[in-house]
Order: C-alpha cells, then structure tokens, then sequence
C-alpha cells in the first residue's frame, strides 16, 4: 500500500508568515529587504513566575527566506530591563541556530517554553554612552555637566551565541541521527520514572534530576536545585549539548559554560555520560573561572586537596620525584589522579584524596599495611585482580553483610569503528578463563569481541564488585535496570 503524499506549501514563506498572523494577530509591515511582525506573545505555562503579561516583540522575515538569511528577535517590552532583553534576544538566536529546519510558528513556541529558563539567568550587561558637550568658554573651573545616560546592547549581543552551523555530509547526518537516538533512548531509561524528568515535544531539550549524595558541598546558591534543563542541538553529536540551571548565581553560569566545553570535547560520550560527569563535578565546575572565549579548549577541573594535608603529607618521596621525571620524559605516560568520590568518609587519617601517598613509589607504610590487611581478610574465592576493577565507593550497607552482583548489563565500545553495543545479562565467570566469556561482533564492523564478568563479594570492609575483562572493545557506562 503507497501512502498518499502530504501536500507541500508551493511558498513556505508565505504559508509560514500566515501561520503567524493566525497565531498572533500581528501588525504587518513590509521593509526593502525583509517583513516585520509585531507580535505580543502571552506565556502558555500557567505557573510562569514572572509578572509578564505578554512578550511584546518584533519579529523580522527576509525576503530570501528560508532559502537563505535568519529571522531575527527584537524585544519591545518597556517593564522588562535591556539586560534582560538581551537574554530573550540571545536565546531566540540560539534557538534558530540549533533547529534549522523549525517553522517561524515553532521558533517561537520553542521560545515560550524556554522563556523561564532564560529569564532565570543572569542579566546581560550593558554599556553607557555619555553625551559630551563640551567646555564651556569661562575663567571659572570648568563644570562637567551630568551626562545622559542611554542603555544599549553591546555589539556582541546582536550576535547568536553560537556559530552558523557547519556543513555536514549525509552520511555523517545519518549516523548523527542514529546516535543520537540511541543515547535519548537510553537517557530516558535512566531517568525516565524519577521525579522532575520531562521530555519537550520537539526532543530537543530535556528536563532532568539534579541530586548528588556531594549535595552539602556544592555552594550554597545551588543546592536548592532539584532539576535542570539539557539542550540537544538538531545535529547532536555532531554539536555539542548545553544545559541551563534555574539559579541567577555566577556558579550557575560557571557550570554551564564549563559543561559545554566538556561536552565540545566528549563528542562521542553518550548523553547519560555527560549527566553523571556533571553531577559528580558541580563543585569544581562551579569554582572554576572559565574563559569567555567558548572556542578555547577547557583544561582538566581542578580538584581541591583534603583540608587537613600537613606539609609532611604533601612533601614528595625520591621515587615519587624521580617518577615525575620520568613521567617527563616519556610524554605518553599519563598520571590519572584518585577520583573525587573515592575519598569516603570512613577513611582512617583522610590522607586518601589526591595526594602522593596514592602512588604506590610514594613508600607510605601505613596505607601500605592497610592495603594489606585487606587482601589478607579478602575470601580465598575472591577473583584474581586483573582486567577492570568495578566498584562502588559511595555504597552504603545497612544490615546487610554480604552481597553479590549475579547480573550486570554495561554498554561498550569497539575499539576498532568506535561503535557502541549493550551488553546485558553478564553472569560470574567463575572459572575466571576464557571458557565464561560471552562472544559479540559488531554490528557496524563485525569486529570480533569477547566480555567477561568475574563477581566479588561486597561487605562493609570492600566496595569492589568484580572485574571486566575485554577484548576488542571498552566499556564506556553500565546500563540502569
């Protein structure tokens, strides 16, 4: 059965600017180059905070459009602060550059729907032109007179915050499209059933959770956020995401500047990646002082040392040195530091955060005995220590002695084409070869792969709950269920 073909507009312009006019009732006037409509936009969400009756704006159409060329926002409201104009002139701008192919009706739905968030972010500033008049012909000391002061935008305001899009291929659009699918998919089985989650209809933003056990660290502005907003541009991964916090505080847009230039280098991390980075790192994305420019690459967050380090701590051993200078030498040597969240609370002395007495060259007696009092209390059935450690710092047990991980769903990637495949329902190996492991190919490149599971007892005194062994791919997440 052949569907019967929708109908096409013979002039999207036309048909488009009379889905305004039926929309909005708006006043009509033609320019040399473009159409001006002036609008007045009533905020569909019935508990918007704000005492804005109505978006009063004007809204400019070339004439080459939408073969070439823009629309373009201009904010009329007088009760609104030109700071704040900005911000609404701005987000229109970002809309149009991350959904190409919306109608001009959907841009401004789109708009209404973000209105709040853009609203809850921090006020653009604005620049003071002074009138000056001159000096006035007297022998009396020259008075300055009061200057008028006129508030305009700044010339980086009439400015989308990103750039045009880039031209990309069909193939490379197709793949996009497929990726980007799967991480929504997946995205919406992590947090799809926790409160403050919502998809928009348009699938190109999505309402999150925002909680962190860390929340007492985070500063005081933010942690009375529960939620957050995550934008997904029409091309994703080809572009990287955003995020918009409901804060007006300077951590707040620290963060959300930080997450960008993160999410332009992960390209290839999924969505649910790039959440469980940015609630494990508000703290430090939040005390960094980013740069302006967006284009720069970000370096590493830098994370805080444990408050009660003493000189003696922090001093470095010779082997540690001398392990520097090697490292020195061989650049392809990388040095990862001690995760954040490995530094639990029930630490003995807290000397367990990023200091050298990690490092097993660093001689540190006492981490060492204790490294060893646990391998010594550990069963004889426990796994060899090989292959990927899985653990689970933060873990808190309450009445519970032991306890086993019996299936484990991950998702990986091919080391060869970089694609990704899930990977569910790993049981224990327990003869720990060869024999126990499961056999995938790649779909994309049929890539031999083979993954293995070997499972370890979890109780009070160890949070590790088995290894990874892999052959042909990585790991990159472990799927929720």
């Amino acid at each position: 059965m052949v569907q019967r073909p929708r109908p096409q507009p013979e002039d999207p312009r036309t048909f488009q600017l009379g889905q305004i006019q039926r929309r909005f009732k708006p006043d009509v006037s033609e320019d040399d180059d473009a159409t001006v409509m002036v609008l007045k936009m009533s905020p569909s969400d019935p508990d918007f905070p704000y005492e804005i009756e109505a978006l009063e704006c004007s809204l400019r159409i070339l004439n080459t459009y939408p073969e070439s060329g823009k629309p373009s926002l201009r904010v009329l409201n007088k009760d609104i602060p030109r700071g704040f104009q900005i911000n609404i002139e701005r987000g229109f701008d970002l809309i149009v550059s991350s959904a190409p192919e919306a109608t001009l009706l959907g841009l401004m739905n789109r708009l209404d729907r973000q209105l709040e968030s853009i609203l809850s972010g921090e006020m653009a500033e604005t620049i003071k032109i002074v009138t000056h008049r001159g000096v006035e012909p007297t022998t009396a000391p020259a008075q300055v007179p009061k200057a008028n002061t006129v508030s305009v935008p700044p010339p980086a305001a009439q400015k989308p915050l990103q750039p045009s899009l880039p031209a990309f291929t069909s193939q490379q659009k197709f793949d996009a499209q497929a990726k980007r699918q799967s991480n929504a998919r997946q995205l919406e089985a992590r947090f799809g059933k926790l409160q403050f989650f919502s998809k928009a209809p348009d699938g190109y933003s999505y309402t999150l959770p925002l909680d962190s056990p860390k929340r007492t660290t985070w500063p005081a502005p933010l942690q009375s956020l529960r939620s957050f907003t995550l934008l997904l541009p029409e091309v994703y991964p080809l572009e990287p995401t955003a995020i918009i916090l409901n804060s007006d505080s300077m951590e707040a847009r620290n963060i959300e500047q930080a997450f960008q230039r993160h999410s332009a280098d992960g390209l290839d991390t999924t969505l649910t990646q790039q959440v469980n980075y940015l609630t494990q790192h508000i703290k430090e994305f939040a005390i960094r002082q980013p740069s302006l420019d967006v284009g720069n690459t970000p370096s590493a967050p830098t994370l805080p040392s444990a408050p009660n380090d003493s000189p003696e701590t922090t001093q470095k051993s010779p082997q540690t040195k001398s392990l520097s200078r090697e490292v020195d030498e061989k650049s392809h040597i990388k040095v990862i530091p001690r995760p954040p969240e490995w530094a639990v609370s029930g630490d003995h002395d807290g000397s367990d955060s990023d200091s050298d007495e990690y490092s097993h060259d660093s001689g540190d007696e006492t981490e060492g005995s204790a490294y060893a009092d646990e391998e010594t209390h550990q069963p004889a059935s426990a796994p060899a220590e090989r292959g990927i450690l899985l653990s689970f710092p933060q873990l808190e047990l309450h009445g519970i002695e032991l306890m086993e991980l019996t299936t484990l769903n991950i998702t990986v990637k091919c080391e060869r084409c970089k694609d990704t495949s899930d990977i569910e329902r790993l049981r224990n190996n327990t003869q720990g070869d060869s024999s126990g492991m499961r056999e995938h190919s790649c779909k994309k490149c049929a890539n031999a792969l083979a993954i293995g599971f070997r499972a370890d007892l979890i109780h009070a005194s160890s949070v590790r709950a088995g290894y990874l062994d892999l052959d042909g791919c990585t790991v990159i997440d472990m799927l929720p269920r």
